[in-house]
């Protein structure tokens, strides 16, 4: 199976070799039939499933697990191999009998098949991943992983299906007698040696980002000293979720007119240094609450249409301080969930080498599954990071302490 989005594409429409007999295709006045065999030939999987879809201004096709964007340019690439050496039938005058004429693909034809095929994989807009676009209800929480679809409450796997809208699939299987993850267990708890509340809380985070949820409303915030940890979490965190579903933007991006673009389809977002010097803080902590808070955004796009939806991605913010936000509304220190990190490697210099994915293909890094964790999060310990979180809330504070 291919990795590439793209070259999938390609190969699935590519055209008959120039020595064999080429296809037969309606003629190129009509599009809307032209289009029908392009779907039916390419893009039609088991029980009639589209696996092409036109979404919310853009292309999406189905890889086995999940739904990638496509570009434009893309589909009208399908669109000329696929008419490249096609022939189709047309009444000749003179000989009184129909004759096979090349279909001949220019910019017009294929700008009308293109159109048409748009219409016959439409989507609404009122579908939002995860869904189920046949409108089957199925009332559980799945995850889509490499063998199938997780049922996290029953550990039942579900076969792959394109009628599972889902931009978000981890990179591993499911194997319910996966080993503990005993080192990952270990490194955390050298993280924080007395304090068991800061490590179910980010076991907490790690189910909650896999999960594909976004009713909690919280923002992660990493606060610690160079070579304390902060980067290990980030990458093992990004590798369960696959490095597709990750986003690397930065808090001053984020205040960009196209600064949300980046986050459309992926799962995480991780600010792996945060630094803002107060300039767009208001604009940075209003697209926080929006994103955490599972508002409907507008984003822009660069030379595209605009897109209006909720994001499904869930922020992790590090930093070796507190960021300077400002809010003065107390609402963005309530999204946090904040760890402090204390213990720098910097003097004792040591490889630490990212735990084994395969010893976490069914915890998932010591993730909380259990209804404690479905219910909340648990209430974090008083320390200096969190007075300082809430600090944040008052108005001209500088985060400190």
């Amino acid at each position: 199976m291919t990795t590439d989005p793209l070259e999938a594409i390609f190969s699935a429409a590519s055209s008959p070799a120039r020595d064999s007999e080429p296809r037969l295709l309606p003629s190129p006045n009509a599009p809307m039939e032209v289009a029908r065999v392009l779907v039916q030939e390419r893009y039609t999987h088991e029980a009639a499933s589209l696996t092409l879809r036109h979404w919310r201004g853009g292309w999406w096709a189905w890889r086995s697990s999940r739904w990638v964007e496509v570009e434009q340019r893309a589909m009208s690439a399908v669109a000329y191999q696929f008419t490249e050496h096609a022939v189709f039938e047309a009444w000749d005058e003179r000989q009184k009998t129909l004759v096979e004429k090349p279909w001949a693909p220019t910019r017009y034809k294929i700008a009308n098949v293109i159109d048409v095929l748009a219409a016959i994989v439409h989507l609404s807009e009122d579908v939002a991943m995860p869904a189920w676009v046949d409108g089957a209800g199925y009332d559980a929480l799945l995850v889509s992983t490499a063998n199938g679809l997780l049922d996290v409450g029953r550990r039942d796997l579900l076969p792959h299906t394109p009628l599972f809208w889902n931009a978000t699939s981890v990179p591993f299987e499911y194997d319910p007698d996966a080993p503990k993850p005993t080192r990952w267990l270990t490194f955390l708890n050298e993280l924080w040696p007395s304090d068991t509340a800061s490590v179910e809380a980010l076991q907490e985070w790690f189910g909650y980002v896999i999960s594909g949820r976004t009713d909690f409303h919280k923002i992660l915030l990493l606060v610690g000293p160079t070579r304390a940890g902060k980067g290990v979490i980030s990458r093992i965190l990004g590798a369960l979720v696959g490095d597709a579903n990750v986003a690397g933007p930065t808090l001053s991006s984020l205040n960009g007119d196209f600064g949300l673009a980046p986050l459309l389809g992926k799962t995480l977002a991780v600010v792996s240094d945060a630094r803002l010097n107060g300039r767009g803080a208001h604009t940075v902590v209003e697209r926080l609450l929006s994103i955490s808070g599972e508002d409907s955004l507008t984003v822009n796009r660069k030379y595209r249409e605009q897109w209006t939806g909720k994001l499904p991605t869930r922020i992790m913010v590090c930093s070796n301080e507190v960021p300077q936000l400002g809010d003065a509304s107390a609402a963005i220190a309530g999204r946090f969930v904040p760890l402090m990190l204390t213990r720098s490697r910097r003097e004792r210099p040591r490889r630490v080498r990212h735990p084994r994915l395969g010893g976490r293909r069914r915890r998932a890094g010591g993730v909380r599954t259990d209804r404690r964790a479905r219910a909340g999060y648990p209430p974090l310990r008083p320390g200096r990071c969190d007075r300082q979180v809430l600090a944040l809330a008052e108005p001209g504070s500088d985060g400190g302490v």
